[in-house]
Order: C-alpha cells, then structure tokens, then sequence
C-alpha cells in the first residue's frame, strides 16, 4: 500500500517536470519565432534605406558630375591660356581626394559597427542553459 502511495505521488512530479520542459522548449520556439520576426523587421528597413541612399547618391554623382563640367568650363573662359587638361585636373582633383577621405571614413565605421541581435542571443544561450541544467538535473 505504501508503494502505491510512492507511485502516485511521484506521477505528478514527473508530469510537472515535463510541463517545466514543455513550456521551455514553447519558450525557445518562441524567441527563435521572435528572432526571424526581428531579422525580416531589419531587412526591410535596410532594404528600403539602401534604396533611398543608392537614388540619392546616384543624383549627387549626376550633380556633382555637371557641376564639375560647369568649373572646367569656367576655368577655361576666365585663363583661356591653360589647356582644357589642367582644367579638368585643377577640377578633378580636390573631387578624388575627397572622395577618398569620405571612402576611407566610411570602412572605418562599417568596422565599428556591433553585432546584432545581441540580447536575443543573450536570452536564447540563458534558456537553452536552464533546460540543459534542469535535463541533467532530472537524469541525475
């Protein structure tokens, strides 16, 4: 009688225990749902930033490039004893320069840039720690 007594009260530890490990593997399931929600969410606004810069770079590169014709232009009519070359060299020059202080700048910051998702990866390593532990725990 004693033993059937050990039997039943121990039925609802182990039930209780595998609920612990249902919920933690929903909980798991849940973040990694979370996680390619976050992804998507970042993707699109990346895609649609990266289509934003790419048309207005594309009208500064269209502007600067008439712009620059315009100077040599001007160069010429205010020395017309300097060959058309120099011009477009006095013009071009400060452009390329800039240019790449500007390039060097930008792959100076690319490389400070964080990783992302860096508290959901924090939590996913936190849960499947615990189960690891309560798994062990429950073996023992």
């Amino acid at each position: 009688m004693e033993r059937e007594a050990n039997v039943h009260a121990k039925a609802p530890v182990t039930h209780l225990v595998s609920g612990i490990f249902d919920d933690a593997q929903e909980l798991a399931r849940q973040q990694l749902t979370l996680l390619r929600l976050e992804v998507e969410e970042r993707l699109s606004a990346a895609k649609s930033a990266t289509i934003l810069m790419a048309c207005g770079g594309l009208l500064v590169l269209l502007g600067v490039a008439l712009l620059s014709f315009m100077l040599v232009y001007v160069l010429v009519a205010l020395y017309p004893s300097l060959p058309l070359w120099a011009c477009f060299g006095v013009v071009g020059a400060p452009i390329a320069l800039t240019g790449g202080v500007v390039a060097w700048l930008g792959s100076r910051s690319i490389r400070s840039v964080g990783a992302p998702f860096v508290e959901t990866k924090r939590a996913m390593q936190e849960n499947v720690e615990w189960i690891t532990a309560q798994r062990k725990s429950v073996n023992a």
